[in-house]
């Protein structure tokens, strides 16, 4: 079992990294290659997943795709 600290990403640290144009984009930047690198532990969960698409600016193209996310 890793010893690396275990953190919890919320939506927030998702969208920042995504927009790039954030005062904090460089931080969640560094957090999201620190996971990578497996120097921590990173956990999201399915709702910051959801958030982060929805608040990101994703629009489905068709309606089924607007069902199937609703």
């Amino acid at each position: 079992m890793s010893k690396a600290p275990v953190i919890c990403l919320d939506s927030n640290v998702f969208i920042a990294f995504l927009r790039g144009d954030e005062a904090f984009s460089n931080v969640c930047r560094q957090v999201l290659e620190e996971a990578r690198d497996g120097k921590i532990q990173a956990v999201t969960s399915a709702l910051a997943l959801v958030e982060t698409v929805h608040l990101a600016g994703y629009a489905p193209k068709d309606a089924e795709t607007q069902t199937t996310l609703a």
